[in-house]
This record gives C-alpha cells, sequence and structure tokens, in this order.
C-alpha cells in the first residue's frame, strides 16, 4: 500500500467557499468552523480534530497576513496555502511502516512481560506452598502446647473455685455457669436490700410525717381553744359590763325621778323626800 502526504489546502477549501468570497463571510465560516472543532461534537477523535484546528488557524493567519499586506501596498503578498502538519497516518491514509514496526515490537515486548510476569508469579506460588508444608509440624506442635496450656489453666480454675465454695465442678463451663448463677443471685439480694431499705426510709418518713401532723395538730387546737376561751373572757366582760351601764342608767332615772318628784312637793309646800 502506497503513502503520500495530503497536499496543503488554502482557507477557502478549508472553509469551502469560493476563491472570491468576502473577507466577512471568510470570518463568519471561520469562526463557526472553529467552535464546531472546540465543541467536541464533530465526532473525530481528539488528534484529528486537533489537526484541522490547527491547519484552519495556520491557513487563516496566512490569509490575514496577506489581507496585512494589501493594506500597506508591499508587493509581495504571503501565499495562502499553508504546510500541512505532520500527518497522522493512522487516521487520514492508513498505518505507517515504521509505526507498524514500532506496533510489533511493542507486542513482542508485551508478550515477554506477561510471560516473565506469570513465571514470577508461579515461582512466588511454589515458594509459599512449600513454607506451608515446612511450617505445618511445628504449627501443630505449637497448637498441642497451646492445648495441654489451656487444659492446666482450666484444672487450676477449678481448684480454685473447689477452694472457695467447696464445690467441685467437672469443667471449665460449669464453673462459669455457676460464677454466673452466683452474681445474678448476688445481684438480685443487692436489689432486694436496696429495695427494703429505701420502704424502710420511707416508713420513717411516714411516721415522722405522722408525729409533726400530729404535733401541729395539738398546736393548732390548744391555740383554737385558748383564743375560744380568751373570746368567751372578753363577752363575759362586756356583758357585765353592759350590766353595770344598764344598772347605772336604771339608777340615773330613778334619781332625776325622785329629784322631780321633791321639787314638785317642794312646789306644793310639802317636805322633800329622800
Amino acid at each position: 500500500m502506497a503513502y503520500s502526504v495530503a497536499r496543503p489546502k488554502t482557507i477557502f477549501e478549508l472553509l469551502g467557499l469560493p476563491s472570491d468570497a468576502t473577507r466577512a463571510e471568510v470570518v463568519t465560516a471561520y469562526q463557526a468552523l472553529c467552535k464546531h472543532y472546540e465543541s467536541g461534537a464533530h465526532g473525530l477523535s481528539a488528534s484529528l480534530a486537533d489537526y484541522k484546528l490547527a491547519s484552519l488557524r495556520s491557513a487563516m493567519e496566512a490569509y490575514s497576513s496577506r489581507d496585512v499586506a494589501s493594506e500597506t501596498g508591499s508587493s509581495r503578498s504571503p501565499t495562502i496555502m499553508v504546510a500541512a502538519p505532520p500527518v497522522i497516518w493512522s487516521e487520514i491514509e492508513g498505518e505507517s511502516p515504521l509505526w507498524a514496526r514500532r506496533r510489533k515490537k511493542f507486542a513482542i515486548m508485551t508478550s515477554w512481560t506477561s510471560t516473565g510476569l506469570k513465571f514470577l508469579l508461579g515461582l512466588i506460588g511454589l515458594m509459599f506452598l512449600f513454607k506451608m508444608m515446612f511450617s505445618f509440624a511445628p504449627n501443630q506442635a505449637m497448637n498441642t502446647n497451646q492445648v495441654n496450656d489451656t487444659n492446666a489453666a482450666e484444672k487450676i480454675i477449678i481448684q480454685e473455685y473447689y477452694m472457695e465454695t467447696g464445690y467441685l465442678a467437672s469443667s471449665i463451663s460449669e464453673v462459669e455457669s455457676r460464677r454466673a448463677q452466683e452474681k445474678i443471685e448476688a445481684d438480685e439480694r443487692r436489689i432486694s436490700l436496696q429495695a427494703q431499705r429505701e420502704q424502710e426510709t420511707q416508713q420513717r418518713e411516714y411516721e415522722r410525717f405522722v408525729e409533726e401532723s400530729r404535733r401541729i395538730g395539738e398546736s393548732v387546737s390548744q391555740r383554737l381553744q385558748h383564743e375560744e376561751a380568751q373570746q368567751r373572757y372578753q363577752e363575759e366582760r362586756q356583758r357585765e359590763q353592759e350590766e353595770l351601764r344598764q344598772q347605772y342608767i336604771e339608777q340615773e332615772q330613778a334619781r332625776m325621778e325622785q329629784e322631780r318628784i321633791n321639787a314638785e312637793r317642794r312646789r306644793l309646800g310639802m317636805a322633800p323626800v329622800y
């Protein structure tokens, strides 16, 4: 397959405009196409989109340089043709032979690397297997020692429990069960004793309240009795005073009547009566 480099294009060809298009049309089409390539909605690969955008910008720079030269009156007008960037063979006209050789070398290196990794993983697996085989016997002996140590510790715990309670348990589980039951019973006794103490405290408070109420009642009763006696005494005093006042009024009335009679007797020439 033959490979060739793409021919550089003018700004008009890149924008799809006729060669006699005005500058305003060129600028409008250029901005629209740049936005199209930059938006990501063109459906092209990133490298091909960058290539087309670079070509478009180079052509626009050449077109702008031509306009500047025409305005300044320069006799040399820069060409609108632009040199194309490096060709992307895999996306324009096919795969480059150089790139094919490099890809083949990369595939070979990848295959060798994969084979080496597999060999290394297999070697690590064999080493781990040998380690497990050689460490099985010591681990078994260690487990046996641990079981013996556990049995000895359980016997010590059972003996200590026998010395504490006088009961010889058959296993460590029985010791733990009895200890748990004893703890439950102790908690129940503590709760019961606490409830009894609270009840006794409430009873004492109630008795104290009753005694205080009785004392207050007696005090109130005595004060009421004293107030009633005081009131009766005041009423008696008032009654006596009222009787004395009534007697005095009667005596005064009798005296005044006697004086009136004596005055009348004297007027008639008779002797007064005393």
